[in-house]
């Protein structure tokens, strides 16, 4: 069976800060936040090119094996 994925370009948008996300949620949570809303992300080449890379890949293990990042 297969399933649709539901995603954005990116997690961390300044207008979510006002509607999307709590208003106390530290930054490297934001992910982990989204992953319950959203299945997948795709990363921006200014995250995945960059030193924001390393960040990403400690947030993974806090991620469901099925949420997926392109």
């Amino acid at each position: 069976m297969s399933r649709m994925l539901i995603g954005t370009l990116g997690w961390s948008f300044p207008e979510w800060d006002l509607s999307f996300y709590p208003d106390d949620i530290p930054e490297d949570w934001k992910l982990t936040f989204y992953a319950n809303e959203f299945s997948a992300v795709v990363l921006p080449e200014v995250i995945w090119a960059g030193e924001e890379f390393s960040d990403v890949v400690e947030m993974v293990d806090e991620l469901d094996e099925s949420f997926r990042i392109y």
